[in-house]
């Protein structure tokens, strides 16, 4: 073998160093065009991870509401994170460190992950700790990389693997709501996302704060207007009140007035014919008698215009058929002496005990009785009460005296005054029929609502939404409407745990619609709703006429969030286990 050159030698030598040299070199390349792709993909990263921020945060500064905040908030990371399904959840109505569902979620409709989700989902409860919501709720955004491997997923034996990321939406250090992200497949970590997870729910929960800062302020502007509308309602009731005296002075003026005009006239004929004729005895007896019925007719008057107790005029719960034949027991004496007879009835066709006006039922009877002795009509009377479930209908039919007479008119504003109206209708043989009818309503048991939906029926529209506002805050379900009729039709559809009624509206006031409620024409069922008079004004009687129309109880506005709370918890007590949600 022939000897290497030395030239050869260091030629290969050179050959050898350079291409050493390449490799290092293409190695060196690689290396930093990888560096280069991995900072170009973190920066393309974080850009969309700021953008998703800038974002979220636009959407928190102009929302109004935080339902729509949160839905819009987190449809927007779902989908520009690459998840499939998302939910939020809000603390428990009797335990606000739980959470529970809030039933809103985002997802495609026909995603089986989403389907089985809400199926594991539903009714749960998340204490601190106990899977992603409870650990959220301590830790803050929380990841689980593989959901079939944890061992803090409650939801686990519902799904057959996945992974998920959550994070709280705060006040301060208060957790409003933890908002989750889920996929069927596992999912390695995020950290861009974790960074900025927590300044997103800063972000939408300023969104909870503004509401709960507007909620406190329509409270102290609420209030002061109360207290307005509280000096107003007094010196209507105080104007009312006057002007209820002065007609009441008036119409006594004028009944009493007129009554005593016809006997005191013709007595003072017969004097006048006594002392100019020259056979005075059949005058005198004549002047005589008309002062004797003068006296009676006095008698009569006063003992119809006398005060009574304190709580004479005020509803109470009676027997009528007893009140009545109080009545004519009075009368049993006068009726002696005349050639007339009484044949009483009564029917019942609900409970023989009702909530009545029983002072004004009683002079009612006794008026329509006295004018019998006044205008000395002969012949049979027959009475006839019929008592039903919002009515007591009397029924006279007597001879026909030829006019109305003063009596009946008396007995008219008697029964005006109690709610209830008089007809008079002619009859054969010279005889006519008196109808009065005055309400009346059943009680003896505390009647209870089913459930949480309440319907609010009031023809303002602010009423209605700030009353509504203050209902759902107590954890009701509200609808409304704006007159007696529409909520007739409403009850027909819906089942409700209690009616709120204002008295004075168009079309059909509330006294009419509680009257037609409880004889069921809402439906059987709805009879025993229980019903809570609202009105304006602190008029007098409309305590009375509310409750004898067949409502539970009477509250005068403005009412301040606590009064309409408590006449609520009376007739809906499940609402008493709830507490308002955030905002």
């Amino acid at each position: 073998m022939s000897e290497q050159h030395p030239a050869d030698a260091e030629l290969r030598r050179q050959l050898a160093r350079a291409e050493a040299r390449l490799k290092r070199e293409r190695a060196a390349r690689r290396e930093s065009e990888d560096i280069a792709e991995a900072t170009l993909r973190r920066l393309y990263l974080r850009q969309a991870d700021v953008d998703l921020l800038s974002q979220v945060t636009s959407i928190a500064n102009s929302a109004q509401e935080f339902e729509s905040a949160f839905l819009d908030a987190m449809v927007l990371i779902r989908r520009a994170s690459q998840w499939q399904v998302a939910h939020y959840f809000l603390p428990a109505k009797d335990d606000p460190a739980v959470m529970v569902s809030s039933g809103v979620w985002s997802g495609e409709p026909d995603d089986p992950f989403l389907d089985e989700l809400r199926s594991a989902t539903s009714g749960m409860r998340f204490p601190p700790g106990s899977g992603i919501p409870g650990e959220a709720y301590l830790q803050g955004a929380t990841w689980e990389e593989d959901i079939a491997a944890s061992r803090n997923f409650p939801r686990q034996q519902w799904l057959t693997g996945g992974s998920a990321f959550a994070f709280p939406i705060l006040i301060g250090k208060e957790v409003v709501a933890v908002m989750e992200f889920l996929r069927s497949s596992p999912r390695r970590p995020q950290q861009g996302l974790l960074e900025i997870a927590d300044v997103i729910g800063i972000q939408l929960g300023r969104v909870v704060e503004r509401a709960r800062a507007r909620q406190s302020e329509s409270g102290h502007r609420t209030s002061l207007q109360d207290v307005v509308a509280q000096r107003t309602a007094d010196l209507i009731a105080a104007r009312n009140r006057a002007e209820a005296q002065s007609d009441a002075r008036s119409t006594l003026f004028s009944t009493v007035s007129h009554d005593l005009q016809t006997p005191l006239h013709a007595a003072l004929a017969d004097i006048e014919a006594a002392a100019s004729a020259p056979d005075s005895g059949e005058h005198l007896a004549r002047a005589v008698s008309h002062l004797i019925e003068l006296g009676q007719r006095i008698r009569a008057l006063v003992e119809l215009a006398a005060p009574t107790d304190a709580n004479a005029d005020h509803p109470r719960v009676v027997d009528l058929s007893r009140v009545l034949d109080d009545v004519i027991a009075a009368h049993d004496a006068a009726r002696r002496h005349r050639d007339t007879s009484l044949d009483v009835a009564v029917v019942f066709a609900q409970s023989d005990e009702v909530l009545v006006d029983v002072e004004r039922f009683r002079r009612i009877i006794y008026t329509l009785l006295a004018g019998r002795l006044i205008e000395q009509s002969a012949g049979p009377v027959r009475i006839r009460l019929e008592v039903r479930a919002t009515w007591a209908d009397l029924t006279l039919d007597e001879p026909d005296p030829g006019s109305e007479g003063t009596t009946l008119g008396l007995a008219r504003q008697l029964a005006h005054a109690a709610g209830g109206e008089i007809c008079v209708h002619a009859l054969p043989d010279r005889r006519r029929r008196i109808e009065v009818r005055i309400p009346v309503a059943v009680q003896g048991r505390h009647r209870r609502g089913i459930g949480r939906r309440i319907l609010l029926v009031d023809d303002i529209a602010v009423t209605r939404q700030i009353s509504a506002a203050m209902l759902t805050r107590m954890g009701a379900v509200v609808d409304t409407a704006e007159n007696g009729q529409q909520a007739l039709d409403v009850l027909r559809e819906h089942e409700y745990a209690l009616v709120l009624m204002d008295l004075r509206m168009p079309i059909m006031g509330g006294l009419e619609a509680s009257r037609l409620i409880r004889a069921g024409e809402a439906g059987g069922e709805r009879c025993d709703v229980p019903v809570v008079a609202l009105t304006a004004h602190s008029a007098p009687g409309d305590a009375d006429r509310s409750l004898l129309a067949g409502m539970d109880a009477h509250l005068t506005k403005p009412f301040t969030y606590d009064e309409l709370r408590a006449t609520v918890l009376l007739y809906v007590p499940e609402l008493a286990e709830g507490t308002s949600r955030p905002g």
